[in-house]
């Protein structure tokens, strides 16, 4: 009789690098959608990584959502966030996972400072206009303000008056 033994040992590993450990989005509300950040995926193990995606909201995306990563090599994922519906300070996890690593999960930590919508902020100048005329005389000659938006967002207006004798033109717009 052959006694024979065998040791079964697992394969190697792979482990998982990922930098920068945090990113910072910043936005108003209304406001265009912060630009994707890039994020660095390593093997630093010895067997190949299988990696996918996971987040601790939808707040924040990868693309793409999983690879494979040779052992020594690097990959780059693209992660986004979309636009809340009000201004705060907002926060994500992305977790890179590899079952077979055993520094699985490695987590990028998101913060998504969304502010309030610039505000408009009018300007009239000058800020008082006097006209003067004799009873029953000529009109008096016409006299020009400036109204202008002072504010960091967009100003629609509407004028009128309360005197039939006033007459604004124009009555209605938009400044920048």
């Amino acid at each position: 009789t052959v006694f024979v033994t065998y040791t079964v040992t697992a394969g190697p590993k792979p482990a998982i690098a990922v930098l920068p450990q945090n990113l910072t989005y910043a936005a108003s509300v209304g406001g265009a959608t912060p630009a994707n950040q890039q994020i660095t995926i390593s093997n630093t193990g010895l067997g190949a990584l299988r990696w996918r995606k996971s987040t601790s909201q939808p707040l924040c995306d990868v693309t793409p959502s999983s690879g494979t990563i040779a052992p020594g090599a690097s990959a780059n994922a693209s992660v986004s966030v979309t636009a809340p519906s009000s201004a705060g300070n907002f926060s994500c996890t992305v977790y890179v996972v590899d079952d077979n690593a055993n520094n699985s999960p490695q987590t990028v930590q998101v913060t998504y400072v969304v502010g309030s919508p610039p505000a408009a902020n009018i300007g009239f100048s000058p800020a008082v206009l006097t006209f003067t005329a004799p009873s029953g005389g000529p009109a008096p000659a016409s006299q020009s303000a400036t109204l202008a938006n002072t504010g960091t967002g967009p100003l629609t207006y509407t004028i009128s008056t309360d005197q039939p004798w006033c007459v604004v033109s124009p009555s209605s717009g938009t400044l920048a």
